[in-house]
């Protein structure tokens, strides 16, 4: 096995088995050697100018490290929902491009394949380092979705969040009872103003009054579809048929799903890093 070769691999390794086209280069593997790998050896170039060396243990990662390292920016709306693990979002595809903002129009104008340019400045109090990839934290990234995105996306996200208690939920009983009149959680009331506000500002055309008119009302359909689940589960079975015939216990209806007992969404560490709008390849 070439030096060139093995030294092109460990780089990989260290950076979730992605390597950019210059940096396979100055290791010493030619341009024809790269089109051997990617010809047979498997490697691919999910951006134009980087390269991903199989086995790759994590795509999201190794895509989304792709994408900075050759046009730089910082990850944001479902690239960044998908690194944070967040729920109720739509299968990954491998041709799903990276989402990048960058603070300048000019950038965020110019194409690359395999990314999705977004002109969003963002604040260094927004931003977070996971695991060496700039991204939007994950209560900005909550915001941009809902205000940027589809509905069909972004409500069964933010349902899936809600159910999870990430937010606390979209309203809750009082404290220390288990019935009477509901009431909003700080945490999900915080989030909502923050959207609204950002709305009002111009930073999306979604997230106004009737996005959360429609929440509500999806939110409120799901309650009642749980209660009578419940309603059904508590039911005792019902006497049997007055003949020699097998009694027939009555369905027990729909299981709920399971939480999976995540705590609360805090806004990430920022990194003071700020956005680049400069193409980092620096290669020919």
């Amino acid at each position: 096995m070439p030096e060139s070769y093995q030294r092109v691999v460990a780089l990989a390794r260290s950076q979730d088995d992605m390597i950019t086209r210059c940096e396979a280069r100055r290791l010493g593997m030619s341009d024809a050697a790269i089109t051997v790998r990617r010809r047979s050896g498997g490697w691919r170039a999910p951006v134009r100018g980087a390269l991903v060396v199989p086995p790759v243990r994590d795509r999201v990662r190794a895509y989304a490290r792709a994408a900075l390292a050759v046009a730089g920016g910082v990850v944001c709306l479902l690239t960044a929902a998908r690194l944070h693990g967040i729920p109720g979002l739509p299968r990954w595809a491998p041709q799903e491009p990276v989402d990048v903002a960058f603070a300048d129009p000019v950038a965020a104008g110019r194409r690359r394949a395999g990314c999705r340019r977004h002109a969003m400045a963002v604040e260094p109090r927004d931003l977070t380092d996971l695991g060496g990839i700039a991204a939007t934290a994950a209560h900005r990234t909550l915001q941009d979705i809902v205000l940027r995105l589809d509905q069909r996306l972004s409500v069964p996200m933010l349902r899936a969040v809600l159910r999870l208690g990430w937010l606390g939920g979209p309203s809750s009983p009082p404290a220390g009872s288990r019935d009477g009149p509901a009431r909003s959680s700080p945490a999900f009331l915080a989030f909502k103003d923050a959207v609204l506000r950002r709305n009002d500002e111009g930073a999306g055309p979604g997230g106004g009054p009737d996005y959360w008119r429609l929440l509500d009302a999806v939110t409120a359909s799901d309650d009642v579809a749980r209660a009578d689940v419940a309603r059904d589960d508590r039911a005792p079975a019902g006497p049997g048929p007055a003949t020699t015939m097998p009694a027939v216990t009555a369905p027990t209806g729909a299981m709920r799903r399971a939480s999976s007992g995540r705590g609360q969404v805090a806004p990430s560490a920022a990194v003071s890093r700020s956005p680049s709008g400069r193409e980092s390849s620096g290669c020919p």
